[in-house]
């Protein structure tokens, strides 16, 4: 609620003044009415006085007031507004706002038909809950356990330490290796099985047969190192395959059949 101060002062230096004049005994009052000397002037306000000249000197003595604490109200606080604080009422599903907010007097040169005067702002209205307020939310307090009841062991002389999970460690599994390896064969641990892989549409070439080792240079192993020479020439083993037919295969064909008899008759 807003009330010029000026305004709100006269009202309540009138009001207390005729309170006064309303309290006042009458004997007191009446002795005071007749030293001022107002019965000379108005025969009305001799004594005795009554109701009626109780409620003339309340409205004129509170008038009196009223117009000084206006004017005082004028000099000291000009055209300052008084806000005034009203009771929050409870409306269900609703808060009602603490603090009404008096909207400014705006001087004529300042005001505009586009831009009305607001209220100012209020922290209780417009910027929520205070921070002071907000609590945290209850938080339900644990419950500690009830011990667990273990049975007497058959051997009172039995260490508490075998009731102490961590006393006793657990037996751990050595690692497991990561690769299969025969001891007997005698490999280290470092080493790495590799498959041979082939690739697909890929064939290995055979190995060569190992040639026998030469004990004796006699005329039948040199001919079983010319037949084993020429079957892998017949393959395409070797050196280049000579043409059929052809006057160097007719003389080693010739030197072979040479061999052979010489070999059989000796």
């Amino acid at each position: 609620m807003s009330l010029p101060a000026a305004t709100a002062a006269a009202v309540l230096g009138g009001g207390v003044v005729a309170l006064i004049v309303l309290l006042l005994p009458t004997a007191l009052l009446e002795r005071q009415v007749g030293a001022s000397g107002l019965p000379a002037i108005l025969a009305a306000a001799a004594p005795p006085l009554g109701m009626t000249a109780r409620l003339a000197l309340m409205l004129f003595l509170g008038g009196i007031a009223a117009g000084l604490m206006w004017g005082l109200g004028r000099i000291v606080f000009g055209k300052l507004p008084l806000v005034m604080t009203l009771p929050a009422i409870r409306r269900p599903g609703r808060a009602a706002p603490r603090e009404i907010a008096a909207i400014p007097v705006l001087r004529r040169g300042d005001a505009h038909p586009d831009a009305p005067a607001r209220a100012p702002v209020l922290a209780m209205r417009d910027l929520g809950t205070p921070f002071l307020e907000v609590t945290a939310a209850n938080t339900v307090a644990a419950v500690p356990a009830e011990p667990i009841e273990q049975a007497l062991p058959e051997d009172l002389d039995l260490p508490l330490a075998a009731f102490d999970p961590d006393a006793i460690p657990v037996p751990v599994e050595p690692p497991r290796p990561l690769f299969h390896i025969d001891a007997a064969s005698g490999e280290s641990a470092d080493a790495v099985l590799l498959t041979r892989q082939i690739r697909a549409g890929f064939a290995a070439p055979p190995e060569p047969e190992p040639e026998p080792p030469v004990e004796e240079s006699s005329t039948r192993a040199l001919l079983v190192r010319l037949e084993r020479g020429l079957a892998r020439r017949e393959r395409g083993e070797g050196a280049p395959q000579l043409a059929r037919g052809s006057a160097g295969d007719e003389t080693l064909q010739a030197t072979l059949a040479s061999l052979r008899r010489w070999a059989t008759s000796a």
